[in-house]
């Protein structure tokens, strides 16, 4: 959230995720995100009033705005937003790297898949789901 959000100075309750606006990052139209699964188990539901492609945006949007972005907190600490616990318990993403046959043994396809998997484990792979 954006550090003037009303919800900023005070610790995140569920009823006050539940009751703000949020925005999502996808890539798809329609679908859920993954905070979305897990209050989907516990019977209930956030309002998604955003929904953009890409976390630069994503960003820029939250900064501006009284929307709440849940994102891994390795990536809300390379923003200037106020970046807070979840009041719920959220699995953290997976990520995968996909190639083709064909680009197993190229040189310059594997060096850029061993600059992404090293970056992955000395930051992302570890680390669960905040808001910001």
């Amino acid at each position: 959230m954006r550090p003037e959000h009303p919800l900023a100075n005070a610790t995140l309750t569920l009823d006050d995720y539940l009751a703000a606006r949020h925005l999502l990052v996808s890539g798809r139209r329609r679908g859920r995100g993954q905070p979305d699964v897990a209050l989907q188990a516990l019977g209930l539901q956030r309002e998604i009033a955003v929904r953009v492609q890409g976390y630069t945006v994503a960003a820029a949007i939250t900064a501006a705005d009284d929307l709440l972005w849940t994102v891994p907190a390795a990536l809300a600490l390379h923003t200037r937003l106020h970046v807070t616990a979840l009041p719920f318990e959220c699995q953290p993403l997976r990520f995968a790297l996909y190639w083709t046959r064909e680009a197993d043994q190229d040189p310059a396809s594997r060096w850029i898949r061993e600059r992404v998997a090293q970056a992955f484990a000395a930051g992302l792979s570890h680390v669960a789901a905040s808001s910001a």
